[in-house]
Formats: C-alpha cells, sequence, structure tokens
C-alpha cells in the first residue's frame, strides 16, 4: 500500500519537472553531513573520559595502562576520518552511464 503512493507522488513530482533523484541524494548529502558533525562532537565529548582512563590508570597501576594509553591517537584519527564524510561532494546522478559502466 505505501509503495503504491510512493510511486504515485514520484511520478506526480517528475510530471511537475522536479529532480526527485536529485533532492533525495541532496537530502542524503545534508543527512551525512548532520551526522557527522554529531559523531565528531560525541568523539571530542569523550576524548577527556579517554584521558582519565589513562591517569587513573596510572595511579593504580592497572594492567590497561598500555591500552588505554594506545585509544589517546585513534580519537584524532576518528574524527579526521568522520570529518571527511561532511565534506561536500559530487555524486553522479543515477542515469549518468559513466560511473556504473566507465563508459558513455
Amino acid at each position: 500500500e505505501g509503495g503504491h503512493q510512493d510511486v504515485e507522488v514520484r511520478i506526480g513530482a517528475e510530471a511537475r519537472g522536479e529532480d526527485v533523484d536529485g533532492l533525495r541524494e541532496h537530502r542524503g548529502r545534508d543527512l551525512r553531513v548532520a551526522a557527522g558533525w554529531l559523531a565528531i562532537a560525541l568523539l571530542v565529548a569523550v576524548f577527556p573520559a579517554n584521558i582519565q582512563m589513562v591517569i587513573n590508570a596510572l595511579h593504580s597501576n592497572s594492567q590497561y595502562l598500555i591500552l588505554t594509553i594506545l585509544r589517546l591517537p585513534v580519537q584524532p584519527l576518528l574524527i579526521w576520518w568522520t570529518y571527511s564524510y561532511t565534506r561536500k561532494r559530487r555524486f553522479p546522478k543515477s542515469n549518468d552511464k559513466t560511473h556504473s559502466t566507465g563508459k558513455i
């Protein structure tokens, strides 16, 4: 039932000359950017806790000291990797044959 309604909406939008696939790609890109920034905020927010874990491990002579230290450089890498997904990219149109086959 819902699929039929989606088809009607798509056909109506295409009849009005709207770029349905372009709108979907734009929304997907916006969602990816928003999710990326939220993930970066989370990674930044938990970084002080990772530092505190190292301090606690130092004071208690924990067997996990090395692991807590190794976690620290991973955090900036995760932030950088997540940031790369917030950058605007050009996605090929769904009818662009060069993307899927390499030929026109």
